[in-house]
């Protein structure tokens, strides 16, 4: 990427054990960062100690109309940011503390984290994060994550969007948030499906673009394995078969097309209307499994991977020993307050049981 202009603005973030000195041309991605990751943003002293040598990330980005949009930078940004990020496995989950543990809500895009995070936080449950879970891998500790909250329409959007106005990013208070890192007390899993998938059957992939993404879809279609399901404007769900298809070429594809996609990852199923939200048992073997698949940062390039010598089954190993004897459950949703109750009362009990 281009050196940036003499003028860019220099953003220092510090991120777990990641650190990154962001540099960028973009007024617009600046604020974001700001606005997003405020927690993690240090100050320009604190970036000139220890630790901060080799830091910078060139962003890109001008204060013009012609260059990517604030959006797409900003999820550069936070790729590589957690490309950086080597002691923890950082989950697509959001997580609550009841009883000094930290209670994982695991699942894909658009399955409804923020919805149940919101409505448990509702129901007397801190918050450690609503999207993203930094899961310790020496330690067994969940870290807060206070990410500006990612309210997206899918499945229970207008119970998210009324929960997040009441207590949205200017409305949180200090007590909804749970400041320090605790032990894993249990995960709940769900992805909109009445059971947990197999590791063989094929799982749904969502991809947001800035442009039309029409060839795009084409590339991916052309994939074994890979087939269109579903296209809302810039945005379109893939199923993938996690036996037929070639995970390294579906990687390549979506690489290439930096330009147009903003963001990609697995996907959620809305309910169906009236279903009766439940939780089930699920075997630990197919938990690992599924959660091993919301690890955020074990891209091969990133430091997570490249310290465990770019073997998938050392992470395994890792988190599998990390939450071994944890309470775990597969979700069935339902309506979201009902869905809310149903998680709330889960997790008390299981509290009780571990007390």
């Amino acid at each position: 990427m281009a050196s940036p202009p003499p003028a860019a603005l220099r953003i220092p973030i510090e991120l777990l054990d990641a650190r990154m000195l962001v540099r960028t041309g973009c007024p617009e991605l600046a604020a974001l960062l700001r606005h997003d990751l405020g927690a993690f943003v240090v100050t320009e002293s604190a970036a000139s100690g220890e630790g901060w040598d080799g830091a910078a990330f060139d962003a890109g980005g001008d204060a013009t109309a012609s260059g990517p949009p604030p959006g797409q930078l900003f999820a550069r940004v936070f790729e590589a940011l957690l490309d950086r990020v080597a002691g923890f496995a950082v989950l697509h989950a959001a997580a609550v503390a009841h009883a000094g543990c930290a209670w994982l809500l695991a699942g894909p895009s658009g399955a409804g984290k923020t919805t149940l995070s919101l409505a448990l936080l509702e129901r007397g449950f801190p918050l450690l994060s609503d999207d993203f879970a930094p899961f310790e891998l020496a330690t067994g500790l969940v870290h807060p994550f206070p990410k500006s909250l990612g309210v997206r329409e899918g499945p229970g959007y207008e119970t998210a969007a009324r929960l997040a106005e009441r207590r949205g990013r200017a409305a949180l208070r200090a007590s909804d948030w749970e400041p320090a890192p605790l032990p894993l007390g249990g995960v709940l899993l769900f992805d909109g499906r009445d059971a947990a998938p197999a590791p063989r059957d094929p799982f749904l992939w969502r991809v947001a673009c800035v442009a039309d993404p029409g060839t795009l879809i084409d590339h991916l279609a052309a994939l074994p394995g890979v087939a269109l399901v579903a296209r809302d404007g810039d945005e379109f769900m893939l199923t993938v078969d996690p036996v037929a298809t070639d995970h390294a070429a579906l990687a390549s594809v979506l690489d290439a097309a930096r330009d147009v996609v903003m963001e990609h990852g697995s996907g959620g199923t809305a309910p169906p209307a009236g279903r009766t939200a439940l939780v089930v048992p699920i075997d630990p073997v197919r938990a690992l499994f599924l959660l091993l698949r919301e690890v955020q940062n074990r891209r091969p390039r990133g430091a997570l991977m490249r310290r465990l010598g770019g073997d998938t089954g050392r992470l395994a190993a890792e988190l599998g020993a990390a939450t071994a004897g944890r309470r775990l459950g597969w979700l069935i949703t339902g309506a979201p307050d009902a869905t809310a109750e149903v998680a709330a009362g889960w997790i008390r009990e299981q509290a009780g049981r571990a007390s």
